[in-house]
């Protein structure tokens, strides 16, 4: 029987016994590779005075998929476990962050040695951060690099590490592959680091659980817009631009309701309510002091499956972020037949260009935002016809989890291990 590679994972966004509400995309992808020998370095930054800990855990994306070549349970004791939930010490605001990252490096190193580890290849999972642990180790084993790129992050911390921005072109120039989110990210790390000569493939985002396309349904008697965020959120997803385009779209568009889904806290949705109180005029109620429907509703927490009916019955869905670096929803959308409106140069940015249901328009003009809707209304009829057909033919399999696991295979089975 031919031997597993091992692939040893660094990633700071692994759901673990330490932290469990992490955004599952690392998970996801992991599990549409289930022929690895997966060993994932969980982390979890804690203050820079204590003392690094690790906790051994297991997952369905363990060794062998978590369970033995025949089939038996995944192994119980602690030091066979696959995965480590690591606490590792480092400051705040990336002060000293290339020494803190190395150090982790070392540790890791230690304990992949202490556990008889030796891997193939290392996947570290975002360039600003985990590849500076990730590059350490790698060279260290003499494994195969491999790195991906969230747009948002890694832009953002690259752009402000001035004096590391040699070491991040050095590991985007070596890697043996890069794997950036979306087209926009891959795009805007060439200009700031230089073009990449060796391999570089765009890899979406999975989906927690992919289901089939909902056709879009004709038009709602009345339009509604959806969005869908956690309102703890509602800053970084520019909930006051998108308020404030329902508002004008409304003036052409005078029957136009905004509908925002998602859960939040006691804080969060008493400052959303503030800021609705300007266009409904009636804090925390679903209805105007007139009596009539408010026009920007907050309709709370969805199941997914609700999401997807909430979505299929809306007229389009806006999130105009500010930092967007892939955004799933987006891609929800599409496949439960709800054209999008998301931020210019961000998100889905590059996936579908010039197509009719999903437009780009500027995070922080409200104008434009309000503009764009009240287009795509006038025009409800013929974008969902393009979107009922792109459901169909193919244009939308990039973002399928099929698609996905083929891309992410042939970069762990290029250039055949060590």
């Amino acid at each position: 029987m031919t031997a597993q590679k091992v692939i040893l994972h660094i990633s700071a966004d692994y759901p673990d016994p330490l932290d469990g509400g992490k955004t599952r995309a690392v998970a996801n992808l992991l599990a549409l590779a289930p022929g690895y020998a997966h060993h994932v370095y969980s982390l979890n930054r804690i203050d820079w005075r204590q003392d690094l800990a690790a906790l051994p855990f297991t997952d369905g994306n363990g060794v062998r998929g978590g369970a033995s070549d025949d089939g038996s349970a995944a192994p119980a004791r602690p030091d066979d476990l696959p995965h480590r939930a690591v606490a590792y010490p480092a400051p705040p605001k990336g002060l000293f962050h290339r020494r803190y990252l190395e150090r982790l490096a070392d540790w890791i190193i230690a304990d992949a040695t202490a556990r008889g580890l030796v891997p193939d290849q290392v996947h570290a999972h975002k360039l600003s951060v985990e590849a500076l642990t990730g590059a350490r180790v790698a060279h260290h084993f003499g494994a195969r690099l491999i790195v991906s790129s969230q747009g948002d992050s890694d832009l953002k911390i690259i752009g402000a590490k001035r004096d590391l921005r040699p070491v991040y072109r050095d590991i985007w120039q070596r890697a043996d592959v890069v794997l950036p989110f979306a087209p926009w990210t891959a795009t805007a790390l060439s200009q700031l680091l230089g073009d990449r000569t060796g391999p570089l493939h765009i890899l979406p985002v999975p989906a927690r659980a992919e289901t089939p396309a909902i056709p879009p349904i004709s038009a709602p008697a009345d339009p509604v817009i959806a969005s869908v965020f956690h309102l703890a959120s509602y800053k970084r997803k520019n909930a006051a631009t998108l308020m404030a385009a329902t508002a004008l779209a409304r003036e052409t568009c005078p029957e136009l309701r905004l509908d925002i889904a998602g859960g939040g806290n006691a804080p969060t949705f008493a400052a959303m309510s503030r800021m609705m109180a300007g266009y409904n005029g009636a804090p925390g109620h679903e209805t105007t002091r007139n009596g009539a429907q408010a026009p920007i509703r907050l309709i709370g927490p969805l199941a997914p499956d609700a999401v997807r009916g909430f979505l299929n019955r809306a007229t389009l869905f806006a999130l105009p972020s500010w930092r967007e670096t892939f955004g799933m929803v987006f891609v929800e959308a599409l496949m439960a037949g709800c054209p999008v409106i998301f931020p210019e140069g961000a998100a889905i940015a590059g996936y579908l260009p010039g197509v009719s249901y999903a437009r780009p328009v500027p995070a922080g003009d409200s104008a434009a935002l309000a503009a764009t809707m009240t287009e795509m209304i006038a025009d409800t009829a013929a974008i969902r016809a393009d979107l009922a057909r792109a459901q169909t033919d193919g244009s939308l399999a990039i973002f399928g989890n099929d698609a996905i696991a083929a891309t992410y295979r042939a970069a762990l089975d290029a250039g055949g291990g060590r």
